[in-house]
């Protein structure tokens, strides 16, 4: 290799050599400016190279936004946008400048029952005092209805633990009381208390002997805990969602029946309400003979002769004083006794929980026309439960017609309130177009040949 080889080879590699000692130091002034910038000049450098996609309207113009402008429209794009564009994402480290304020946590103490009662050392003008736990008034004493009749009512209802409550408290007792399964044996009490406007029930030192075989008698019950402490339980339920428990067949058959009286029934309730209105309106059609208004009459009623018959024929002894006096008196008070030595008026059996008074008040069995009250004191009877079940549901059959007659005459007043210039014909139609009433009759009747057919089917059984 010649020497002028040589020398350009060396001068290469002196350029190369220069070329590279001056790119270190370009990268090394880089570098030092680099180490003055601030950590957040850095971020925000970072931030701004990004690209980022702008609602159109930033575009719309080629003249620039004053400074102001801009914060504006940028503060109104921020709290809207939602853009999901993956090329823009915040830089991860990056730190708020100010720490938000942590709220402190308030620790809530646990209500119990004792929360519920008023002090009697410290008053608080600005609190209301919490409501008294106290059993209820007369005034606030009210009357359940079933709901309906439900074949859905599973086994494990009467599981211990559950609430359960009589059929027959249920339907004819102010504010019953309710009971709670305990183990396999044993009932305990949970009497009625006046609770936040309403009625709740409160757990007492009250037991009663259950047997799984009765369940029957009762009724389960949704029952949602209010309160609990070591001491007391208190529950409440809504009354409005209670149905009657029937089984499968029993279901049917009711519908079925329900179906078929259906068309009739409406004939029926027309009738009821004439009488309600005209209250010689029976009697005239009986005198001419009406076929319509008299057949429909015989086509409904037909239904519940043979559920009657079948309750007097069962297990159950009547006695004749006893049956005379269901079958006469169409109203009764029901309330709970501590029977001690006394034996039940119908069965003759011991244990009678139930006393039965019977108000003197009686009517003509076919034209519904009220008897004169004899003065005579009303016939009080001592009876078991099983003995109540079946009084109940037997004078529920026997005077139905009684019964349906009594919520059309109330239907027939509320109209005549509201508009007194009506005269019976229009107040007739009136009534019959109102099918929320008509069916609520409709189910109360379906609803007692229910609970009289399930009550027939248990009795078999045992």
């Amino acid at each position: 290799m010649g020497p002028s080889k040589l020398r350009e080879n060396s001068e290469e590699e002196l350029l190369s050599d220069e070329k590279r000692s001056s790119s270190d130091s370009e990268e090394q002034r880089r570098k030092d400016s680099a180490s003055k910038i601030s950590p957040s000049s850095q971020r925000k450098s970072k931030r701004n190279t990004r690209k980022r996609k702008w609602p159109n309207e930033y575009f719309e113009s080629d003249q620039l936004d004053s400074g102001e402008e801009w914060k504006a429209k940028r503060g109104t794009m921020e709290g809207s946008d939602s853009d999901s564009d993956p090329v823009w994402s915040p830089v991860k480290d990056q730190e708020p400048t100010t720490q938000p304020k942590k709220t402190p946590i308030k620790k809530v103490p646990q209500r119990t029952l004792d929360d519920l009662k008023p002090s009697l050392t410290k008053k608080s003008p600005e609190k209301e005092e919490p409501p008294r736990l106290a059993s209820l008034s007369e005034d606030n004493r009210v009357v359940y209805t079933f709901v309906g009749y439900s074949s859905s009512i599973k086994d494990n209802s009467y599981d211990s633990g559950k609430f359960i409550m009589l059929k027959s408290d249920f339907k004819w007792q102010k504010s019953p009381c309710l009971w709670r399964i305990d183990g396999k044996n044993l009932l305990q009490k949970y009497e009625p208390i006046s609770h936040e406007g309403g009625t709740a029930y409160r757990n007492i030192s009250t037991y009663s002997s259950w047997n799984v075989n009765n369940k029957g008698l009762y009724v389960p019950i949704e029952a949602e805990f209010s309160f609990q402490s070591k001491s007391e339980t208190v529950v409440s339920f809504d009354p409005t969602t209670v149905s009657l428990p029937v089984k499968d067949d029993v279901a049917k058959k009711i519908y079925d029946e329900g179906v078929a009286i259906l068309d009739t029934f409406k004939i029926y309730l027309q009738t009821l309400l004439s009488q309600a209105l005209d209250s010689n309106f029976l009697k005239e059609i009986t005198k001419e003979k009406d076929e319509y208004f008299l057949t429909s009459i015989s086509a409904v009623e037909e239904h519940w002769v043979a559920p009657r018959s079948a309750i007097l024929s069962g297990k159950i002894l009547w006695k004749k004083d006893l049956l005379k006096t269901v079958e006469t008196h169409p109203i009764f008070n029901l309330s709970c006794v501590t029977s001690g030595e006394k034996s039940c008026d119908s069965c003759g059996g011991r244990n009678p929980t139930r006393k039965f008074q019977f108000q003197s008040r009686t009517y003509e069995l076919e034209t519904l026309e009220e008897i004169e009250k004899s003065k005579s004191s009303p016939h009080v009877y001592l009876l078991c439960l099983s003995c109540t079940d079946h009084v109940i549901l037997y004078h529920q059959l026997f005077h139905i017609r009684f019964d349906l007659f009594s919520c059309c005459k109330v239907k027939v007043d509320e109209h005549k309130r509201e508009n007194a210039q009506v005269d019976g014909p229009t107040m007739l139609k009136a009534c019959l177009a109102h099918h929320q009433w008509t069916s609520a009759m409709h189910r109360k009747v379906l609803l007692i040949l229910a609970e009289t057919e399930q009550m027939i089917t248990h009795t078999k059984s045992q």
